[in-house]
């Protein structure tokens, strides 16, 4: 019976209307299909070198800097406070914290915290948690999926942490474009 039809699918004269209607929906699909598996799609304006307000961006690096500044500080505390609870220990018994020898040693403890903290989330998760707060990523998609992501973010790390943490950031903020970024092949970008 379906021999009878004698149907063409080449020779369809509506073929290209067909096309037009079912392309739109085939891109909402796709576009459903990669989000709802974990992958976000980036636009293309949510770069440093793109129309979006600099300042902008700017400002989102900076307050996702003091989130993950407050999170690792606050996860100090956390530690303290439960190995004070684990130990028996009161706190009046710390008072050798008070003496200068020891709050030298804390300050290079912390900021291992904080560099490891770090880089364990920008390797694994694409971003630190006031990163991830703020809308920001480290790298595309395709920049993520790569098998030396880890290795750039390693060596952007290395790059910041070698200008001192603070000369390669503010001369970013001042140009206004990523620096480390651009240098590396792995910017920071919205989501």
């Amino acid at each position: 019976m379906v021999e009878d039809l004698d149907i063409d699918p080449s020779n369809d004269p509506n073929k290209d209307h067909r096309r037009n209607e079912i392309l739109p929906e085939l891109k909402d699909l796709q576009r459903k299909w990669i989000v709802s598996n974990g992958a976000h799609i980036v636009p293309r304006h949510a770069s440093w070198s793109s129309r979006r307000r600099r300042w902008q961006m700017r400002a989102w690096s900076l307050a996702a800097a003091v989130i993950d500044f407050l999170l690792v500080s606050s996860l100090a505390c956390l530690f303290a406070i439960v190995f004070m609870a684990i130990t028996k220990v009161h706190v009046t018994r710390f008072d050798f914290l008070t003496k200068p020898e020891v709050l030298r040693l804390l300050g290079p403890c912390l900021l291992a915290l904080h560099c490891s903290y770090l880089l364990l989330f920008r390797v694994f998760a694409g971003c630190s948690a006031g990163e991830w707060a703020c809308g920001l990523r480290l790298g595309q998609p395709h920049h993520r999926l790569s098998r030396t992501y880890g290795l750039k973010v390693l060596l952007r790390f290395f790059v910041v942490a070698a200008t001192g943490f603070i000369v390669l950031p503010f001369l970013s903020l001042i140009r206004g474009q990523d620096l480390t970024g651009k240098w590396i092949d792995l910017p920071l970008v919205g989501r």
